[in-house]
């Protein structure tokens, strides 16, 4: 069932559309012709970045790709390697960290389990047009707002702290 977009997301679309490249193309055509940005979108847990996002994904116009994390944890049920992540192990995690391969990386609330965007999934996309999404934690989103300072970044909130804690 199709709902009217939410305000968050109209206010998203319209960050994404006041930033993008003023061209005569239209933003269908503009994967080749310029390219892509950066958009990081954070937020605490449970605050509906994920459904955010795949509307956004559905309506958006422009050329957007959704940039796959690479964590050190095991896989859930129904995770996919390569699909819903690119799972690491510790040793092949650090090394590439050590490499300078990471946009951003970070341990998770101290679970041991590491978290990170590899270049490989950012760059290449950038260069073909395409805007990256990102959604990370808020260190993740200032880290790679670092190596991206014209990343379009969005912070989700919630309504409250109360409405966060039922979402959760």
């Amino acid at each position: 069932r199709s709902r009217p977009p939410s305000r968050e997301y109209e206010r998203w679309f319209r960050t994404l559309n006041d930033s993008a490249p003023a061209t005569s193309e239209s933003a269908a055509d503009m994967g080749s012709a310029a390219r892509g940005r950066l958009v990081i979108i954070s937020g605490p847990s449970g605050v509906g970045k994920t459904t955010l996002l795949g509307r956004v994904m559905e309506m958006s116009p422009l050329p957007l790709a959704f940039s796959v994390s690479a964590p050190t944890r095991r896989p859930r049920p129904g995770e996919r390697d390569g699909v819903n992540y690119y799972f690491l192990t510790d040793d092949e995690f650090h090394r590439r960290r050590q490499q300078g391969e990471f946009i951003e990386c970070f341990e998770v609330f101290g679970t041991g389990a590491w978290y990170g965007t590899l270049s490989s999934e950012v760059a290449p996309s950038l260069e073909a047009g395409k805007w990256v999404v990102l959604e990370i934690d808020v260190d993740g989103a200032q880290a790679a707002g670092k190596e991206y300072p014209d990343a379009v970044t969005i912070f989700v909130r919630p309504g409250s702290l109360e409405q966060l804690e039922r979402q959760l």
